[in-house]
């Protein structure tokens, strides 16, 4: 029988595998928890990752930090590990995400988005991601903004991340208030994963059944992916 470290072992060396490319939210929050120490994960304000296509290259980790100048620590993480951390002059961010309450990855909300944009026959080339905190207890909230190749904001998505529901769905900065009329499907063009990419990871529990037959069975909440 494994026990719970050698069970983790095997679930993280298949993590790259399983990101395809770019990592997501929660690989950059469990590379960050793995360099810099699993406490900060409980202090995080905010997450967010620019021109994702549809992974962002970075993540921008910000923590809470009372020592550190303006009260934030920011960290970037790229591949897998962490490349740069600094100190923000003056960023006013809300209260730190409790993650017991994080059930939906950023692959799992660029699915979503993404049929939203077809709904609405939005043709949409890049994604910027924040994860920040909503009402009520920390619970954590997707804002995604669709964005085209001249970085025109196209629309503005909230997702509850405990829950997967859509909040919100508004247009762009760059859009008219009075939208003109969809296209014909045929003529509707969004980013799409390829064909050959998994369904999104919502999850832990969604990420735990993809990998099942190597570990045997795991269970937990995404805090425990990441913190432990």
């Amino acid at each position: 029988m494994f026990s719970r470290e050698k069970i983790w072992v095997v679930v993280l060396s298949l993590v790259p595998v399983l990101s395809y490319g770019a990592d997501t939210a929660y690989t950059a929050l469990k590379a960050l928890g793995n360099e810099r120490g699993g406490h900060l994960l409980e202090k995080v304000v905010e997450v967010r990752g620019l021109s994702g296509a549809p992974q962002p290259q970075v993540w921008k980790v910000a923590v809470s930090d009372p020592q550190a100048r303006g009260g934030i620590r920011e960290f970037e993480v790229q591949a897998g590990r962490v490349v740069a951390e600094r100190a923000p002059v003056s960023r006013s961010l809300g209260t730190a995400m409790n993650f017991n309450q994080l059930n939906l990855d950023s692959e799992g909300a660029f699915s979503m988005a993404n049929q939203e944009a077809e709904k609405t026959g939005v043709v949409f080339q890049l994604v910027d991601y924040t994860l920040k905190s909503g009402t009520g207890g920390g619970a954590p909230v997707w804002e995604l903004r669709l964005r085209d190749g001249s970085a025109t904001e196209l629309s503005v998505l909230k997702i509850a991340a405990d829950t997967g529901s859509v909040l919100e769905v508004a247009p762009g900065s760059g859009t008219s208030k009075v939208q003109s009329p969809a296209p014909r499907p045929s003529q509707v063009r969004t980013l799409a994963p390829q064909k050959d990419e998994p369904e999104p990871i919502r999850g832990l529990s969604s990420f735990c059944r993809r990998i099942g037959r190597f570990v045997g069975k795991c269970a937990g909440n995404v805090r425990d992916f990441v913190v432990n």
